[in-house]
């Protein structure tokens, strides 16, 4: 063999590659070129992600750099130079650009070009990092056992790709940050309560909305998906060595979970922040960089914090466990540390907090308000541990997305087993469990909320499941390998069932336009296109049994989730039709729409309090409906009506 004839590739070859594969591909695409079209589509809204993501880096970076400097003080410790995990880094940046993206929109100062410049000028250390340390190796990344992740990933996609249009994204979670948007400042909006709700995730949708749309939220939402299956990886290997793609797979094929993978929504940067909240705790108290874990499990508990209310239930278990663990091994610093740590909740979670006080009087605005959402026994007035024997957090028929399946339930049923290898961590995290989840059960909201709860025994049961497994011997393998398949096999045909009702299959593949799939699916987009038509660009609209107004192109004041009490307690407010009008001109309302379906008169005889009625219907009292009409008729023009909406013009 001669020199010439060596293995490997040669430029020569890699030339004549290029080459053919950019005449056959020309002849392709330009024949067919409807995938240049989709890829160029959806890799706009992937680069918009990239930046949000970016951004967060580096903010992640320098929140870390702060918190560690923090311990290390209180630590008595000497500040060094090493860096933290990068993507572990890039997790806790996403809360901390989204309240650093809220600032901005709260100051109102040209939000639509500012937030996006901010963005990009963020984005450039993490670029030139990134390009200086060459591409990530795959140390410290998921390999074995993965091909079971394959399927909740690809799934996560097609939900990523489809247009904006699951509920609760039109609702509030994307339909809030929209608002600012049209405000083009981060405004209270009185008749939403979910407006309230800290959002630092959401306002880091917000950013990613403003340079690419709402398609590039959902991309980020994907980022945030896959970090979550790296913390819940990283966590069961840590528990037992291979013991990770079973604790990450237990929480993807959760169809609860699993239905939202690649919606934005924020309950798996919710899962992800506090289990790494935990892991990084524990390791700090238990040895190990000290400072460094500390800054990073602090980190996540404030972007928890700073994100949903529910991180409340979490923190206000996991601080009497945190301060007992650090009693027990770092005593003699645990004063400074206690300060260090309140320090930095306060300074990264603290801040929609103190916008609520600015806005309300109330930290925790909406609850304790007047007009706050009724949010436990949300499925019934039997209470949650009446749910709970009833089995409905495993499937309930009026609301299958809210499933947790079969893997999630078998696995919290085993983490007992944990506790037979006696090891500290495992009881720790058991008894986080138990405490958590049994206030969560007692309040009664929904699975995909009490699933936070869940989350530490599920780790521990999925890790029982891998030591069976891994101990059985081959006919035992065997039935074990079986009933995994057939649990997954329920819980993607459930997925599937869900997936298949938003139709995605003619927009993805790009045979119906986003525009004629909203008209399709979609029963408000007749009157949503004429308001965006005809009506000036300043109106304001008061929406009544309407709350999905994501794709409504004017600015609007709306009820979030569980607020028809709260918008029939406004509407009440007025005595008379002059004082509604009057009322209606303090918000700046210009139109009026009501949905004929979900705007109800009270009525003793009729049954209400169904799961629908709750979320999404108007129901006002006679004399209300009847103020509200006066109003209608001496104040407004009727300018729009079909089956389902009439709008008015106010005078």
């Amino acid at each position: 063999m001669t020199d010439n004839d060596t293995p490997g590739s040669r430029p020569r070859d890699v030339a004549v590659l290029l080459v053919l594969g950019v005449v056959v591909g020309a002849v392709f695409f330009t024949r067919f070129p409807l995938p240049l079209e989709l890829m160029a589509k959806h890799l706009a809204s992937a680069g918009a992600a990239m930046i949000v993501l970016a951004a967060s880096a580096t903010c992640g970076l320098l929140a870390f750099a702060v918190s560690r400097r923090t311990y290390a003080w209180a630590c008595g410790a000497a500040p060094s130079g090493e860096r933290p995990d990068g993507l572990e880094a890039l997790f806790v940046g996403i809360p901390v650009f989204g309240t650093l993206t809220a600032a901005i929109a709260w100051s109102g100062a040209r939000i639509e070009l500012l937030v996006p410049l901010a963005a990009c000028a963020l984005a450039i250390p993490a670029a030139a990092r990134l390009l200086r340390a060459g591409v990530p190796s795959a140390a410290g990344l998921p390999r074995r056992g993965t091909i079971v992740l394959a399927i909740p990933v690809a799934f996560a996609l097609v939900e990523a790709l489809t247009p904006v249009s699951s509920p609760d994204e039109m609702i509030y979670k994307l339909a809030v940050p929209h608002a600012y948007l049209q405000w083009g400042a981060m405004v209270e909006l009185p008749l939403n309560s979910n407006s309230y709700f800290p959002n630092a995730i959401y306002m880091a949708d917000f950013a990613a909305m403003a340079i690419g749309g709402g398609a590039a939220a959902r991309m980020l939402h994907l980022g945030i998906f896959l970090l979550t299956l790296r913390v819940a990886w990283r966590l069961g290997n840590e528990l037992k060595e291979g013991a990770g793609s079973w604790v990450a797979a237990t929480f993807a094929w959760t169809p609860a979970l699993m239905l939202i993978a690649g919606w934005a929504w924020a309950e798996w940067a919710m899962l992800g922040l506090l289990l790494l909240s935990w892991h990084r705790w524990w390791r700090f108290v238990h040895g190990g960089d000290a400072p460094a874990d500390a800054a990073i499990a602090t980190l996540a508990l404030a972007g928890a914090i700073a994100t949903k209310y529910t991180a409340g239930v979490w923190t206000a278990v996991f601080l009497p466990f945190a301060l007992l663990m650090l009693l027990r091994r770092r005593g003699g610093n645990a004063v400074r540390i206690v300060m260090a740590a309140a320090g930095v909740l306060l300074l990264f979670g603290g801040f929609f907090y103190v916008r609520n006080v600015v806005w309300t009087g109330s930290p925790l605005a909406p609850f304790g308000l007047p007009g706050s959402p009724a949010v436990t026994n949300f499925r019934s007035e039997h209470g949650g541990l009446y749910e709970l024997l009833m089995g409905w957090d495993i499937f309930h028929a009026k609301i299958i997305d809210d499933a947790l399946g079969i893997l999630l339930p078998v696995a919290v049923l085993a983490s007992p087993l944990a506790l037979l290898r006696l090891r500290p961590r495992q009881w720790e995290l058991f008894a986080f469990g138990v405490v958590q989840s049994t206030v969560l059960v007692l309040i009664a909201p929904t699975s995909r909320l009490i699933l936070l709860g869940l989350a530490p025994l599920a780790v521990l049961g999925a890790v029982v499941a891998f030591d069976a497994y891994a101990l059985a011997d081959r006919t035992k393998r065997l039935f074990l390998a079986a009933g995994v398949a057939l649990a997954m096999a329920g819980q993607l045909a459930l997925g599937a069932f869900v997936l298949s009702s938003y139709e995605p299959l003619d927009v993805l593949t790009g045979r119906e336009s986003e525009r004629a799939y909203l008209d399709r699916m979609r029963n408000y987009a007749p009157v949503y296109r004429w308001i965006e038509s005809r009506t000036p660009e300043e109106s304001v609209v008061l929406l009544l049994g309407e709350s999905r107004t994501y794709h409504l192109a004017r600015r609007a004041h709306w009820a979030g989730n569980l607020d028809g009490p709260r918008v029939a307690a406004w509407l009440g407010r007025s005595q008379d039709a002059d004082q509604l009008r009057d009322a209606m001109r303090t918000l700046g309302v210009t139109h009026i729409l009501v949905h004929r379906e979900n705007y109800v008169i009270e009525d003793k005889s009729r049954k209400s309090g169904s799961i629908l009625e709750k979320e999404y219907m108007l129901v006002v009292p006679p004399g209300v409906d009847g103020v509200l009409k006066a109003c209608l008729r001496a104040h407004a023009k009727l300018d729009y009506s079909d089956s389902k909406y009439l709008l008015f013009t106010l005078d």
